[in-house]
This record gives structure tokens, C-alpha cells and sequence, in this order.
């Protein structure tokens, strides 16, 4: 699944995929600006537009005489008739009903502020997360994680409209559910898609080198690079490395992590997190469902040599295989 995106990936961007990836991430923070300002720029055109308002006055008609009276009249203008006091007004004055009125006003605020702050909360969450803020990362993860926010800016729009619709317009707020929980699964499977891109099947997993001090340089497939220090014996170093395996037969999904080296992270924090939450949950051990293992390996290498992390043909563990020097 994942080599696959990335195959199509290539054939889009073809040798100039770091700019195509730098015009979709440029697209998708334009996108974000505009997002954050529409509700501002809204606001000020309905100011702009809004007509006077019109003074509306209530009147009550007396029983007696038919006298039209205002509201705030308790005896009728003729007759000097009581205003008759229906149930509801008893209500509205009573003090469950003001308790009841300074709840919901309470819960209408509280509500509101959530809203905004999932409004601006969550994109910059995602923002940032990805690492959007900068344009110095591997050309198919700013791709994936520009796609991701696109998808979530989506996501808010419509749950948005659904909200809105209420009961007014229950078709149109159905349909608006619907279409923002597709996006919600699309933004999940590109945010997979993303955490896989350092991972793919088709590559190492990453290089290692050893040194005679016990010095492990760890460098994965998306070049980033992890030093720690590991057990040295007599002419070889000994390593645990820490590594997880997301399976999914009905997508036909079988990725491998590497988490850790030698108790030291080599992924994101928030994917080994990830990671972790999703091996206590999805334990099953059969049938079409996703599942996650956490596994431990111990690998030894020689001092001096270069060597690369693979998944073997049985799909079983990892294989350490030496990296022949270059003949000259």
C-alpha cells in the first residue's frame, strides 16, 4: 500500500518531486491562511450589510375590554383590569427557570470557545505535528502531511455545516456528517501513510555503523540520523533494537517500525505513542483486522563496518546484512 503511493508520488513529481512537494505545501498553507481568516472577514461583511434593526413592541389585549396594552403595562390603559398571568410567565420568572437560562447561556459560551479552539487548535496541532513549518523535510512526507491538512480543513467545514443544519435542514446536515466523516477516514490513512514514508518496503529500513567505543550511528531511510552507545565485546558491539509491526490482511498492510535503539527513540514521538496505544488495543490474533506487535531484537555488528537494516523474505525479525566496501 505504501510503496504503492509512493510509485504514483514519483510518476506525478518525476525528477522534480522536492518542487512539486514544495508547491503542494505552499498550496495547503495558502489554504490554512484563508481558513483562519474567513470567519473574521465574515464578520465584517455582515456589519457591513446588516440593515437597521427594527424596534418590535409587545402588547397584551385586556379580556374585558379588548384594550391593547404594552407588556410592561400590569393594569389595562381603560378598565384598570389586572393583567391575567398565564403559566408560562409564572416560569420565566421563576428561579429555576433563570438557574436553567444562566446554564444554557453558560453552555452556549463554553461551546463556542471549544469551537474556536478546535477551529484554530487543531490545524496548528496538524501543523505542526507534520512539520509544516518547515520546507527542509523528505519531499514525500510534505507532501502526505500538506495532503493531511487539506483533509482536516475539510473535515471542519463540513462537520461545521452539519452542525449548523440542525433540525432545521436534517437532510443537508446528514449529508454534511457523512462527507466529513469520509474525510475524517482519509485524513487517518494519509496521517498513516505519513508515519510509513521513512519505512518503505522497497528500501532499507536504515544503515548502521559501528565503532570501537560502542558508538552506534543509526541513519533510517528518510536520512535522519541517531547516535547511541552500545555494549562492546571482544572485536563486536551488541544492540537491542526495539521495533513494531502493523498488520492489516483485509488492505493488505504489513509495515515495520523501528522505535527504538538501544532504549534510545528513532521515530517521532508522537508515532512511537501511537504506536505503543495501538499494540495495547489491537492484540487480536487473527482474522481482518488491523493489529500491532511490539517486538525486541538483539543484533551484533563489527567494529569499523557499515551495515543495513532489512526485513528478511520470511518476513521474520530483521537482518543485519554488511555493506561491502567500494573497490577501487
Amino acid at each position: 500500500m505504501t510503496s504503492a503511493v509512493m510509485q504514483v508520488l514519483e510518476r506525478l513529481g518525476g525528477t522534480s518531486l522536492h518542487r512539486l512537494a514544495e508547491n503542494v505545501h505552499v498550496a495547503a498553507l495558502t489554504v490554512l491562511g484563508l481558513f483562519w481568516i474567513t470567519p473574521f472577514f465574515g464578520l465584517l461583511l455582515r456589519r457591513m450589510t446588516q440593515e437597521r434593526e427594527t424596534l418590535w413592541i409587545r402588547f397584551w389585549q385586556c379580556p374585558v375590554c379588548d384594550q391593547l396594552n404594552r407588556k410592561t403595562y400590569v393594569k389595562c390603559q381603560r378598565c384598570e383590569k389586572m393583567r391575567p398571568v398565564r403559566w408560562r410567565d409564572k416560569w420565566q420568572t421563576s428561579a429555576l427557570a433563570e438557574r436553567l437560562s444562566r446554564m444554557s447561556q453558560r453552555f452556549g459560551s463554553l461551546r463556542r470557545a471549544l469551537g474556536w479552539l478546535l477551529f484554530f487548535g487543531l490545524p496548528a496541532g496538524v501543523l505542526w505535528a507534520f512539520r509544516l513549518h518547515t520546507f527542509h523535510q523528505n519531499p514525500f512526507r510534505e507532501i502526505l502531511g500538506s495532503a493531511a491538512l487539506l483533509l482536516l480543513l475539510l473535515f471542519i467545514f463540513f462537520f461545521r455545516a452539519a452542525l449548523r443544519s440542525g433540525w432545521r435542514s436534517p437532510l443537508d446536515g446528514l449529508v454534511n456528517l457523512v462527507v466529513s466523516g469520509a474525510m475524517a477516514c482519509l485524513f487517518l490513512t494519509t496521517c498513516f501513510l505519513w508515519a510509513t514514508a521513512p519505512f518503505r518496503p522497497d528500501k532499507p529500513l536504515a544503515s548502521v555503523q559501528a565503532a570501537s567505543d560502542g558508538r552506534i550511528r543509526w541513519t533510517d531511510s528518510a536520512g535522519r540520523q541517531t547516535t547511541t552507545t552500545a555494549g562492546v565485546q571482544p572485536n563486536q558491539v551488541m544492540f537491542h533494537v526495539h521495533y513494531a509491526v502493523l498488520s492489516w490482511p483485509l488492505l493488505g498492510v504489513d509495515q515495520t517500525f523501528v522505535t527504538q535503539v538501544q532504549g534510545t527513540p528513532v521515530i517521532e514521538p508522537s508515532t512511537l505513542s501511537l504506536l505503543k496505544r495501538g499494540a495495547a488495543i489491537l492484540k487480536n490474533d487473527g482474522g481482518p483486522g488491523p493489529r500491532v506487535v511490539l517486538l525486541e531484537q538483539v543484533l551484533i555488528a563489527v567494529p569499523g563496518r557499515a551495515y543495513e537494516i532489512t526485513i528478511p523474505a520470511s518476513k521474520i525479525g530483521l537482518t543485519l546484512r554488511e555493506l561491502k566496501p567500494p573497490s577501487h
